[in-house]
């Protein structure tokens, strides 16, 4: 019983609180057929991420959720912003804050390279705007190796969030296989 309880207090500690917020947002964004409003919500994902990551001490994660909450931004304002200094600004600020997690913040080498390989793979594959391709690359690339961070930090909203990433991107390709995905 006391297992249950002390369980029960990590479970509901304000940052999986916010862990179980961002996962919400995260999920609901891969039902989004348009890219303009994936991309929006995959920013309010970013930015709970990013408070729930800072509140563990997981600092790889949340710097690369910053810069992925601005990535976002920029995808989610259409043509004008899909340019390939963007691109390049994104990966390179990726690159940054995860030497950065390392070097001033004491994170695991191994865990930051996880989560720039995570958060590099899903902007390459973002940048294409194909649904099929970042549903794809979510499910095989990103997902697999965020689980890997989240087992390390122990944050149940990481965790169940890429769980149910999988299962969401499997529903969703049952969903639109007849009609296809938004490419805009």
């Amino acid at each position: 019983m006391d297992k249950i309880i002390e369980f029960l207090k990590e479970a509901l500690t304000p940052a999986q609180l916010l862990g179980y917020a961002a996962m919400a947002c995260c999920l609901l964004s891969y039902q989004c057929k348009k890219n303009k409003h994936y991309f929006f919500m995959q920013t309010a994902c970013g930015i709970a991420f990013t408070l729930h990551f800072f509140l563990l001490g997981a600092w790889s994660a949340m710097l690369l959720n910053a810069v992925a909450a601005v990535r976002g931004v920029f995808f989610s304002l259409g043509e004008k912003f899909h340019k390939q200094y963007i691109h390049l600004s994104i990966q390179a600020a990726l690159l940054v804050c995860s030497v950065l997690s390392v070097a001033v913040f004491g994170e695991v080498w191994w865990i930051a390279i996880c989560i720039f390989l995570a958060q590099s793979g899903g902007t390459l594959s973002q940048w294409t705007r194909n649904g099929k391709t970042i549903r794809m690359t979510q499910m095989l690339w990103v997902s697999p190796f965020w689980l890997v961070n989240n087992f390390y930090y122990f944050t149940i909203g990481g965790i169940l969030t890429e769980s149910f990433n999988i299962l969401s991107v499997l529903i969703s390709m049952l969903r639109f296989h007849k009609t296809g995905y938004d490419k805009t």
